[in-house]
């Protein structure tokens, strides 16, 4: 080990000029590593970043003696921007961009709690939701329960799809459901395939 360390000494001594090359070359080379290094950093920092404010759009409906309501869920863990929405009935071909419409259309009446319009350009935050029909009332009210058992029949028939992009404006997909779930009070539900038969 000695002798290395003297064959070491001799070399720098007599080629002072090769051992400050290689010493500047070294010093490049871990530069240029450096720089790679903070470049690939960056990128899986700013992928990350883009992923920690990911929404995920989501329906959610409920189907009760006392309530009948459809809601657009933000279970993502950033704000969800909506770019598109279409609301298509199957039985008509009719589409519009709110579940009201189609109410309308169909000439469903019924004095609801909540509803929403277009809801194009709306921001939904990370766990919000935003009310697109709600009807709610006593079940023992004659009147109420006809409304509520017209809007599963109008409903049965629906197609929602939404298009949504994160806070960033990238698109990041589109969620549909078809709320054939509502008919099975009148139909027999198939529950692998989401369709309804005539009992």
């Amino acid at each position: 080990m000695r002798e290395l360390i003297e064959v070491i000494l001799e070399f720098a001594t007599k080629s002072s000029a090769t051992l400050s090359a290689l010493s500047a070359l070294g010093a490049s080379v871990a530069a240029l590593v450096a720089i790679f290094l903070s470049i690939y950093s960056l990128s899986v920092q700013r992928q990350h970043n883009r992923l920690s404010v990911r929404p995920i759009a989501n329906f959610v409906y409920g189907d009760f003696e006392d309530e009948i309501s459809i809601r657009l869920m933000n279970a993502g863990v950033g704000p969800m921007r909506i770019d598109a929405f279409t609301v298509k009935c199957s039985n008509t071909g009719n589409i519009t961009n709110s579940l009201i419409e189609q109410m309308s259309d169909k000439q469903v009446v019924a004095t609801w709690n909540a509803f929403s319009g277009n809801p194009c350009g709306k921001t939904i935050r990370a766990g919000g939701e935003l009310a697109l029909l709600k009807l709610t009332g006593d079940p023992e009210d004659a009147e109420f329960s006809a409304q509520r058992d017209t809007t599963r029949r109008a409903l049965m028939a629906i197609e929602l799809k939404v298009t949504f992009s994160d806070v960033y404006g990238k698109t990041i997909g589109t969620e549909a459901t078809v709320l054939s779930w509502f008919g099975r009070h009148f139909f027999v539900y198939d529950f692998a395939t989401g369709t309804l038969t005539r009992p």
